[in-house]
Order: C-alpha cells, then sequence, then structure tokens
C-alpha cells in the first residue's frame, strides 16, 4: 500500500503527521479513496483520524458485529462544512439547502460510499405526510441512512423523531434484501453523558454527531453583495466597456 500513492502525497504526510499509525492511516485512506493532494490535505488539515469513528452511536447494541463496526468507523464527530458561509441567525433550512447546493463538497465530507437520495424526501404514514431532512444509501452498508440537521444543541426529543423516520423508510421504501435503515443526528453541539443516555433504550441504528461551519456575523452577511447584484454590476460593466 506504502507504493500506491504519489510521492508528493507521501512528503505531505511525513511533513504534516509524526506519530506512525496515523501516517499510516492517511496512506491507507488515500488508497481507498484515490485521494489527489489536495484532498489528502484537508482530511489532514480536519483531523479525520481523530474524527473518524468518534461519534456516540448504539451500533454495537442493535447492528450485527460485522456491519456495527463499519458503520461506526465511517461516521465522524465533528463534521466540518467549512464550504458553507452561514450567519448567526441561520436556521435548520437555511442549513439543509448549503448543504444540497454543495453536495459534491457534502459528499466529500460524508466519505466514500454514500449515494444522494434527495432532501425533504417524502413519507406517507397514515394520513399524515412527514419529510426527512436528507436521505442517504450506503453502498458498503447496502442500507438507507437519514440524517436529520438541527441548528441548535442535542436534545434527547430528537431522537424520537429520528426514530420514527427511520421506521417509516424500513417500512415504506427499504428493499427487502437492505440491511436495517440508520439514522444520523447532526446538531451544533451535544454532551456525549447526555446522548449516549438518550440512546440506551433506542432499538433503531443511530449516530448523533455535531457539525462545524463558518460563522459570519449578521451585519456583514448583510453588507455583502447578492449574485443578481454582482451579475447586474458586471453587465454594467461590460456596457460602459463597450
Amino acid at each position: 500500500m506504502f507504493f500506491n500513492i504519489p510521492w508528493g502525497s507521501h512528503i505531505l504526510i511525513i511533513q504534516k503527521i509524526k506519530n506512525t499509525k496515523e501516517a499510516c492511516f492517511y496512506i491507507e485512506k488515500t488508497v481507498e479513496n484515490n485521494w489527489s493532494r489536495a484532498v489528502l490535505e484537508y482530511q489532514i488539515e480536519t483531523n479525520l483520524y481523530k474524527r473518524q469513528g468518534s461519534a456516540v452511536t448504539n451500533f454495537k447494541n442493535v447492528l450485527p458485529e460485522i456491519q456495527g463496526d463499519l458503520a461506526n468507523s465511517l461516521l465522524k464527530d465533528p463534521y466540518h462544512f467549512e464550504f458553507l458561509t452561514l450567519s448567526e441567525k441561520a436556521k435548520e433550512k437555511d442549513l439543509e439547502q448549503k448543504l444540497v447546493q454543495h453536495i459534491s463538497q457534502f459528499l466529500l465530507e460524508l466519505g466514500k460510499g454514500f449515494a444522494y437520495m434527495g432532501h425533504q424526501y417524502l413519507l406517507k404514514v397514515g394520513s399524515k405526510e412527514y419529510r426527512t431532512d436528507l436521505l442517504f444509501y450506503h453502498t458498503k452498508l447496502k442500507c438507507y441512512i437519514v440524517i436529520e440537521l438541527k441548528y441548535q444543541e442535542f436534545e434527547p426529543e430528537f431522537i424520537g423523531k429520528l426514530n420514527f423516520y427511520i421506521s417509516a423508510i424500513n417500512e415504506l421504501v427499504k428493499d427487502p434484501n437492505d440491511n436495517p435503515t440508520i439514522g444520523i443526528l447532526l446538531c451544533k453541539n451535544k454532551d456525549n453523558y447526555e446522548v449516549e443516555f438518550a440512546l440506551k433504550d433506542v432499538n433503531k441504528p443511530i449516530g448523533v454527531s455535531e457539525y462545524r461551519y463558518t460563522e459570519l456575523p449578521e451585519n456583514i452577511k448583510l453588507g455583502l453583495p447578492t449574485l443578481e447584484q454582482l451579475t447586474q454590476q458586471l453587465k454594467y460593466i461590460e456596457t460602459d466597456h463597450d
């Protein structure tokens, strides 16, 4: 595996990583995911080694050992969404829309194997309609993954809603050959002990992580030109130049 990545990537790892186990981790992930040098550098700078497998989950209690270990290794804590710029007054729908707009970067942060199925995915349960924030299918785990976004600190009741969505996907969407659906709850922050306590008696596989993004003060955000304003200004410059 050592000889399967470019020399430039080796130099980067040697320069930034001093721990042999951690260096081998990045070599393995570079080969597995076919990372470019730029992507490798991003993963090192965001400390993927410590983030991966760090989410609070109940996988060991509710999934077969092999699937549970694989699922746990795929989750990160925290997730880094530096490609997003949101104001202090942003809401969950703003976060969701931005992630969908930057789906390629979002998939890169999620990791290999996540296939995007859609956002606000419609679920009809009885006479009511419900919509999940984001729905994915994982090609290695062979299961659907529901991601719920919360623009606030973790609350135990979030688990109940996600548990409901998982049951609905299992009943209405999942194929008999698919593995059980997994839920991922992304919160602005959390208390790990509180999360573990909330997951204690839940029989659906759920993982809870935090996320990070670039927070732009509202006064600065309001002062920035919109896309329409920039387009009009460019047209004005082109006309004036002609």
